[in-house]
């Protein structure tokens, strides 16, 4: 879902989440533990999770929150967006 738009394709910044998930793998709640240093794409990475479906959750509790970390990595490097 990140990959989807060209300012929150990971890649070019750092950011540290905590994301809470409902039952069903949607995430209710988002807050990043710092800036990215662009304001528009913190808010955009909220507005992008919020909502979003990651899929279905382990069948045992998860620990709430979970705590995701994008680091700066070029998608070739990571893989990631490809």
């Amino acid at each position: 879902m990140l990959c989807r738009e060209l300012g929150t394709r990971p890649g070019s910044y750092r950011a540290a989440m905590r994301l809470w998930l409902d039952p069903s793998g949607t995430v209710s709640r988002a807050d990043l533990l710092s800036s990215t240093g662009d304001p528009v794409r913190d808010r955009r990475l909220h507005e992008t999770l919020v909502g979003s479906g990651v899929g279905t959750p382990p069948p045992v509790a998860l620990p709430q929150p979970v705590i995701v970390v994008i680091l700066p990595r070029s998608p070739q490097v990571s893989g990631d967006c490809s």
